[in-house]
């Protein structure tokens, strides 16, 4: 008990950066490989694009500049360093939610839930 006492801020912030790369170690130890796809480059490290995303007047419009850039299917990154893949190909969009199985799923209740509010 008497070392938790004499803990200074040198020790937390050496626990912190341990427990920080332990994350980091782990994430990339199971995280998915999969094939890296072109994108807008993000603008910050820590928002990414959402933020241009956010105060876009036409976010269509940008997406649309995007796609004649980058193609029909391309990636986004936004905050925290999160990844979204937009889809703008109808055949790539079918056969992607053709073989998506659980996000469209729904139980009874939530058929019954839904036909209630309409």
């Amino acid at each position: 008990m008497g070392y938790l006492q004499r803990a200074n801020s040198l020790d937390i912030i050496l626990g912190l950066s341990a427990v920080s790369l332990a994350i980091s170690a782990l994430r990339k130890l199971f995280r998915r490989r999969t094939t890296k796809l072109r994108g807008p480059p993000a603008e910050s490290w820590i928002f990414g694009n959402s933020r241009k995303l956010f105060e876009a007047d036409d976010v269509a419009t940008l997406q649309a500049e995007w796609v004649e850039k980058y193609g029909l299917v391309y990636q986004v990154p936004l905050a925290m360093r999160h990844n979204r893949i937009v889809l703008s190909d109808p055949k790539a969009a079918t056969y992607f939610y053709s073989k998506e199985t659980t996000t469209f799923v729904q139980n009874k209740f939530a058929k019954a839930f839904i036909e209630l509010l309409v």
